[in-house]
Parts: C-alpha cells; structure tokens; sequence
C-alpha cells in the first residue's frame, strides 16, 4: 500500500514543466531579454559610384570579403545621381576581416541605360570617422592590391603611376572632373579599365572579379618598370605575360584587344559631344569587340595580327556609324527586356529605330520617356510597352525598398508589381502608405516586408500587445522554471508523506488488529511475530481496563537500541463480552511511536526512524469488507501531519469457521490534511476516485506473511569453472535471456553465478524453469556447464493490496513554502491510463497520464499568477496546455512533442488581446524559421521569427526584439 499514492508526486512536477514547455523548452535557461548594445561609435564614408554614375547599385563593406553584399551586411543604395552614404558601426568594424573594402554591385549607368556587370570595389579607411570614397574601376585596382596587404597610401600611388595619374586623380570622381573641370582623362581611363576587363571576364566565361584580382602583381610591375607607355592595356599584357600568371588563356587572348578598346574610347570622348554620347557609342563598339574575340577564341581562330588589325578596322568602322540615341534605345529596350527568339531581329531594329526618331539627344532616352510617347508609336507592337513598364515598375519597386534599408526578394517584387503599385505612383507615395497597401495583401511575406519598412498604422497597437505577450510569457516561464527547479523536488516530499503515512497507520493498525484479534480467539494474553527477516519482532500484549479492552504492542528490532511501544485501545466495549471478528462497528485508538520502514520504506539518510502516532479509527465491517474512518496527528523528523476523517475501504474473505476475516485489499477513498511535511505547510483535500488493478500487482497478492522461494544455478562456459580460495573463480559472462518460472518473469544476475527470488512455491529441480533452455554461453561454440542447483525460502512483509492502484486522484487545498511566501493553491486532477498493464517498480516507467490544475501560484518578489494546466501524456507524445491571467489578459499556450523527439515540438500562443503566435522547434532543437508564425486577430503578420548572432528571437518591425530562449 505504500506506493498507492507515490506517483502522485508526478502533479507537482507537472505542474511546473507544463509551463515551461510552453517556452520553447528553454530548459530553465534564463528568458530575460539581452541588454542592448550600447551605440558604438561609427564610421561613415560617401561618395559616388561611376562608370558614368551607377544608380540603384547596393554598397556595402564587405566584412568577409566574399565579393557579395550579405544580409548581414552593412549596406545601402546609391541614388538617380550614383551617390552613396554609408555608416558601419564600430561593432561591423570591428568584425570586419582586414582590409574588408567597400563594395558596389548591380545597378544601372544613367548614361548608357545598362546594368552594371561585375562588381567596383573601394578600400575603406578604417581609421577615420567620416571619409569620401569614391568607388570606380580606379579603385577597384587600388583595393586590390590592399587586399594582397599592401598599404592603401603605396597602392594609390602604384595605381596612379601605372595609369600615368596622379593619386589625387585616381581618388576623385571621374565624370565630375570631365563636366567641372572638361579632365576627361580620367573618365577614359576608368571607362577603359573596366570595359577591357569585362571584355576579359566575358571571353573567360568568369566574373571580372576575378580577373581584378590577378592584376595586383602586374600593377607593381609596371608602376615599377621604365616604359613609356603606362596605361590598363600595359597592365593587362603584363599580366598575360608573368610567369606566374592566375590569368585563364583566354583571357590572355582577350587582353590582345585592351589597345583597341582604349583608343575606341578614346576617340569616343573626342568625337561625341558629350561623355555621355560618348560611353553610349564606344559601349556598342566594344560590345562587338567582345563578340568577335570570343567567337574567334571558343572555335579556336588564330589570335594574330591580321586577326587585331580586322577588329581594329570594324570597330572604327562601327565607331563612326553609331547613332547614340538609337543605342540608349536599344539599352534600355535590351536591358529591361528579353525579346524572344521568335521575333526576327529587323523587327525589333525597327521598332528601337522608330522610337529614337522621336528623341533629338541622347539625354532625353529614359524607359519613363519612352513609356509617356507610346501613343505616337503606332507601329511598335503594344506589348513591347507594357512588358517594359512592368519591368521597369519592378525595378523601382526593388529601388524603393533598397534605399528604406531592406532587402527584397524577386517574388516579393513580382507579388507587388501585381497589387497595382508602378513606377508612377512610387514616386509619390509615402513609406506608410506603401506598407499599408503590401500589408493589406494577406501575402505572409508581404506582411512581413511591411512591418520592416513602417508597420501600418492599424497593427501598431497589434505589435504593442505582441510584445506584451511575450514579455508576459518569459516573465512567468521564469517564475515556474524557479518553481519547477526549486520547488518541485519538495512538494513530492510532502505529497509523499501524506500517501505513506495514512497507508503507514492503516496497515500496521490492521496487522496488529489481526494478531490482537488471533491472541483473543486463542484466549492468550500475548502473542509474537517475526518479520523483516527474523531482525524485527513484534509482540502484542493484553492490558484491558475496567471499561475498555486495551492491548500494548511492542516492536524490537536487533538493529535499533530503543524499541517502539504504545498500545491499541477499543473504546466504549465491554472487555468481557467482546469479540474483535464481530461484524458490529467498532472504534479503536492507536497511540505510540512506530518505526518509520514498518513495511521496508525507505528511509532518508539522517532522518531518524521513528514515529509518533496519535489516532483513532473506526472500523464498520460488513460480510465482505469493512470502512474505516481515520483521524490522526503523526510526527517525524520535524514533520507534523494532521489526517482528518480520512476513509478507506477494506475488502475482506472471511474465513467460513473461524468468521476471521482476511483482508484483500484497502482503498483511501478520501482525507483532509493540514500540518508541515518537509519545506511546506500543507492544508486541503485528498479524494481518490477511482481505482484500477494492476496485473503484475494482483499476481503478487496481499498477505504481508507470504512465504517466498529462491533458487540458484552455478554455471560456466567450457568447463572453465574453478573454485578460488574465498569463493568462485568466475568463467566467462553469459549471454542470458529472460527467466520465467510458471510463465511469471523473475529476477536474474547476469553473472556465472545466478539467482532467481520472488517465486511463490518452491521448485525442485531446473526443469521446472521454463526458459532456462535460453540461456546461452558468449561465445556459441562453448559450451554451457551446470555445476549445481539450489533452493531458498524467506518469510517477508511485501503488501501489494492486490493489485488495486488509484487511476485518478484530486487534491484541493494550498501548499505553502515555509521559508518564503511562495505557495501553490490549487485544485489538481490526475488520471492515469496505463495502470493495469504497468510495471510501477521499473524506474524507468513512463506514466499515460491526464492532469488538469486550475488555481493560483505565487512566487517571491512578483504578483501570485492565475493558471490552468491541462497535461496529458501517453506513448507517443505529451500536450501540455497552460492558460493563465497576467494583467487581466488571458494567455494560452499550448504545447505538442513526441516522447522520443523524432517530430517537431509545435508551440501555440494565444491571448485575449488577439495575438497569436506558431513557434515549431525542429528535431535539432533549432527553430524553424519559415513556418512559425505571429499574428493579429485577423490572422495579419505582426512580428517574424529569426536567428540573431545564434540566439532565436521575435523581432518587430520597430527594430526591438525578445530572446526565445
């Protein structure tokens, strides 16, 4: 009967770990939010982009120098004009690699129309607080060779001595220079470098990054050398011709044109009346530079002078017969559009030449132009327009929220571009208005965007209950994490010493009722047992009074000095008429001390075993069974318990001569107790409501006097048994199987030397062990040898009420920490689904268990918190759903995991206030980004989930954020 109530202890736990499940199994961890990062000091650096200016470009320090612009990354978008400004705070500085540089990728050139190919890079001073850089084809090969760890002061000026500059030149902005100053060296020098080199790359099928880096060596050289001619074709021919050369042949091939592309250039600047006209025109003639010399290369052609000198005849040739109006029509109608195969390419020529015959410069070429003269293009198919309104809305689309400092998607373009927004209205409508219009979409990712640019204003108040929500929760996580490592250990404590000690008294009361009843039916004064293997004996002595029949007990125990004594008083009977087996009501008193392991409980190290008991019971018997009543105050080691009108039921057979009842089993139906029991006050009520039998519990019986047999086996392997001086010289290990004795399981020792206990009649030789034949040696080839076999019987106090285990239990009442002023008051409802076929002395027994808790916890320094908690457990997987009251908002979060967590754990948040939350934590304990969701009550998007430097984190759209764990 002890362990009737043990697993009970599981409510207190439950209690705490359904809470924190519900926080996303932090595992008690602390949930504070992380303190924020004091601003650091910061660098900013501006300037512009050119090749002409480059719009629409993303600049960003590359911190890992990965030639890309990660998310992680500081970065911004440079304006219509190509101008830039970045800020890098101390922090990115600081994690930055060496010589991280600056730098810019994408974009458009404002003056020919088309996408920049590639990547410019700059080198960034991070010594300076506020700094102009400008970022060109110049500096690119400056940031270069500060990557091979030269210093930027020595690279500027290797750069400008092998380009025949001045520093000043190379550091300064080339087109500016060309309108302010009519310097167009510059422009033609960087115009030249970065063509040539695209034409490289192009011919190389890699990217122009990659032929920047191999010039680094050849640059030195050349600033080193005593040539005349300084210029980027000397850098590239060098290059082709060092030793060690990363240039690809192909490039090397390629480099054979750099002369050609430079006086294209050249004469370009010259000839046109603007730089503008001029990058238009030298931009198509090198772009049929580019088609020959990688034509020729991949079929293989000779790469020989008369090969330079037809190239350099056509692109003069085309040079003079380049429209530059006709050719930002083309850029732009090429750029922004893919004309399909199917369209013949005179078609497409005469609609690009019809539509620049209504242009007088070059200047006035934009798509927005184009778009507004469409009605005076009556023979330029329609389509043409439309696709290219579309292309250019999405393109602006990408602009507006790259220069609000998000990053976006092309699906996220796409699905804007299809709410109706275009490049006319962009210019005009707010941040705000903008997000409302995508938020208003319903689209998740939408929804997200928006709330990073400017939350609509309809889901601020959204956002701010949001934050609420999870403060709350992390706030009272925390609370029952504390309580859950704190407490919980306690309560079982206390839980535990009210089930063992209302079993305690029922129990020994009725074994001592039955020797006082089996002296009095043999007319002997006295009567004695043995139990706990012949170390404890128990005596039962007549001491009646005039008016009551008194009986004292006494129990010695050869291993305790002192014994226990008290007596067994019935009241209200007269000692000579009455018999103890009557079916008539019957009321006793129990007074004494009792050890504490009456029946082999265990006792904790350093308590004392001992008890004092002051009770009285009434007992009601029937032909079947009998109810008994208990009252009772025990104390020990300090605890002080008060058992009030506690009832159980006694179910008996009755001995059909004797009229001696034989008890079967007792179920507690209900009690109220107060008093202290370990760290905690205790004061509520017990109701057991249901039973169950337990098959391996029922096989076991009830009688605390039965007799039960072992048997041993002493076997080897080949005969390897010997017999050392203070014992057995063990053989090799078997490989044992389960043993069963008349099909019930018994106990084994996985040694040479076995024993087998807990039988409950006594074998007589091997054969009667039914699975003995499964024993089997490690090795298969030996053989199994036994030596001899032997039987055992011992007499012990093993009561297992038949098998009959509470299946539901409830407890109402408050239990308050003695030390402090927290408490748990609260009505809990456990039910157990398993217990019929469960084995409940395996440590490892997983409970399939209900419980419901409804009432109010209270912990040091913060208000007491309302909750509900329904927990429910079976093979599979554990649901915990815990509601609680926090600021008169009602939150709710419920917890799903499986058992041997191969399915991913799935939190739901929910309060009053209308926020909603998905949090799943994947099979690797990582959070799974994509699919956890926060919600208004009109399932809007309030807040994402995402990784920061490795913490899991709700971040909302005002940049604030709450750790998960």
């Amino acid at each position: 009967m002890k362990r009737v109530l043990v697993k009970s202890s599981m409510i207190s736990i439950v209690t705490a770990v359904a809470l924190s499940t519900a926080g996303c199994g932090s595992g008690g961890s602390s949930s504070q939010t992380p303190t924020p990062t004091p601003t650091p000091t910061s660098i900013t650096t501006s300037g512009t982009a050119s090749d002409g200016y480059i719009s629409g470009a993303t600049v960003c320090l590359d911190m890992n120098i990965n030639n890309l612009c990660d998310t992680t990354e500081p970065s911004t978008v440079t304006d219509v004009n190509g101008s830039y400004s970045l800020t890098v705070s101390a922090t990115d500085r600081a994690n930055a690699l060496v010589n991280a540089p600056l730098l810019l990728t994408g974009g458009t050139d404002i003056d020919t129309k088309t996408k920049l190919t590639g990547t410019l890079r700059a080198p960034f001073d991070t010594n300076a607080t506020s700094v102009t850089t400008q970022i060109t084809p110049l500096t690119t090969l400056v940031a270069i060779m500060v990557k091979n760890n030269i210093p930027v002061a020595t690279a500027y000026k290797k750069v400008a001595i092998a380009l025949n500059l001045t520093e000043e030149e190379v550091k300064a902005d080339p087109v500016k220079l060309a309108k302010d100053n009519n310097n167009t060296k510059v422009i033609q020098v960087s115009m030249s470098i970065h063509r040539i080199i695209s034409t490289m790359a192009k011919t190389a099928d890699i990217n122009n990054s990659d032929i920047y880096n191999s010039l680094a060596d050849a640059i030195s050289t050349v600033a080193d050398s005593n040539t005349s001619t300084k210029s980027i074709a000397t850098i590239v021919t060098t290059a082709s011709n060092e030793s060690n050369s990363k240039l690809p042949e192909k490039a090397k091939k390629a480099a054979k044109v750099a002369s050609i592309i430079e006086t294209t250039i050249s004469d370009a600047i010259a000839n046109q009346g603007s730089i503008q006209d001029a990058a238009l025109v030298s931009d198509e003639v090198v772009s049929g530079i580019q088609t020959e010399v990688k034509t020729a290369i991949d079929n293989n052609d000779t790469i020989d002078d008369n090969f330079i000198t037809n190239v350099e005849n056509n692109a003069s040739n085309t040079l003079s017969n380049v429209n530059p109006i006709k050719s930002a029509v083309k850029n732009i109608v090429t750029t922004y559009l893919s004309i399909p195969s199917s369209v013949p390419t005179s078609e497409v020529d005469a609609d690009i030449t019809t539509i620049a015959s209504a242009f007088s410069t070059s200047s006035d070429v934009t798509v927005e132009a184009i778009l507004d003269k469409q009605d005076s293009f009556s023979s330029v198919n329609s389509s043409l327009f439309s696709d290219l309104a579309t292309a250019y809305t999405k393109q602006q689309i990408k602009l507006y929220v790259e220069k609000n400092n998000q990053h976006i998607a092309d699906t996220e373009i796409n699905a804007i571009e299809k709410l109706g927004i275009n490049y006319k209205n962009l210019k005009t409508i707010s941040l705000q208005d903008f997000s409302n219009k995508i938020y208003a979409s319903g689209d998740a990712h939408l929804m997200s965007l928006a709330l990073k640019l400017s939350p609509p204003a309809s889901t601020k108040d959204d956002i701010t209950k949001a934050k609420s929500l999870f403060n709350s929760v992390r706030t009272q996580i925390n609370q029952v994490d504390t309580f859950t490592n704190n407490e919980s250990a306690k309560i079982n404590t206390a839980l535990n010493s009210i089930s063992v000690n209302t079993t305690f008294i029922t129990i020994a009361f009725n074994n001592m009722n039955n020797m006082i009843h089996t002296a009095m039916d043999t007319n002997r004064t006295t009567l004695s047992r043995t139990v706990s293997g012949g170390n404890r004996k128990i005596t039962v002595t007549s001491a009646n009074t005039a008016n009551d029949v008194v009986w004292n007990y006494n129990i010695q125990d050869t291993n305790v000095t002192t014994p226990w004594t008290g007596s067994i008083t019935y009241t209200n009977v007269d000692p000579n008429n009455f018999k103890p087996s009557s079916f008539s009501p019957l009321t006793a008193t129990f007074n004494g001390t009792m050890p504490m392991d009456f029946y082999a409980a265990t006792i904790p190290t350093g308590k004392t075993n001992s008890q004092s008991v002051d009770a009285t019971i009434k007992i009601t018997k029937t032909g079947g069974g009998a109810s008994l009543n208990v009252n009772a105050v025990i104390t020990n080691n300090g605890d002080s318990i008060r058992i009030k009108d506690a009832n159980l039921i006694a179910t008996y057979t009755t001995n059909s001569s004797k009229q001696e009842p034989t008890i079967q089993y007792v179920e507690l139906q209900n009690l109220y107790t107060n008093g202290t029991a370990g760290n905690y006050t205790l004061d509520g009520k017990l109701d057991v409501k249901s039973y169950a039998i337990n098959k391996i519990g029922a096989s076991k019986g009830f009688d605390p006097k039965t007799t039960r047999y072992s048997f041993g086996i002493v076997a080897d392997c080949t005969n390897n048994f010997a017999t050392a001086g203070n014992g057995y010289n063990y053989g090799e290990v078997l490989n044992t199987s389960l043993v069963t004795y008349n099909g019930i399981p018994v106990s084994q020792y996985s040694r040479n030397y076995f024993s087998w206990f807990d039988l409950t009649s006594k074998p007589t030789n091997i054969n009667q062990i039914t699975s003995y034949t499964n024993l089997k040696c490690a090795n298969q080839n030996d053989e199994l040898v036994l030596h001899s076999f032997y039987t055992n019987s011992r007499t012990e106090d093993d009561f297992q009420n038949n098998g009959h285990y509470p299946s539901e239990i409830t407890f109402d009442g408050k239990l308050a920490d003695k030390l402090t002023s927290e408490y748990l008051n609260a009505k809990i409802d456990a039910k157990w689904t398993n217990i019929v076929d469960a084995n409940l002395s395996d440590k490892n027994y997983q409970a399939n268990l209900n419980v419901a808790l409804t009432g109010e916890l209270s912990m040091s320094n913060s208000k007491p918190l309302n909750i509900s908690v329904n927990y429910e457990n079976n093979s599979t997987s554990k649901r915990v759903a815990v509601i609680y009251v926090d600021n008169n908002i009602s939150v709710h979060a419920d917890s799903i995991f499986s058992n041997d967590n191969t399915k991913p754990l799935i939190v739901n948040l929910s309060s009053t206030s209308g926020i909603k939350a998905k949090i799943i934590r994947k099979v690797d304990g990582s959070i799974d980004y994509t699919n956890s969701t926060l919600t208004n009550t009109a399932g809007k998007t309030v807040g994402t989930f995402e990784d920061r430097k490795g913490v899991p984190v709700v971040k909302f759209s005002d940049g604030n954020f709450v750790s998960l764990p």
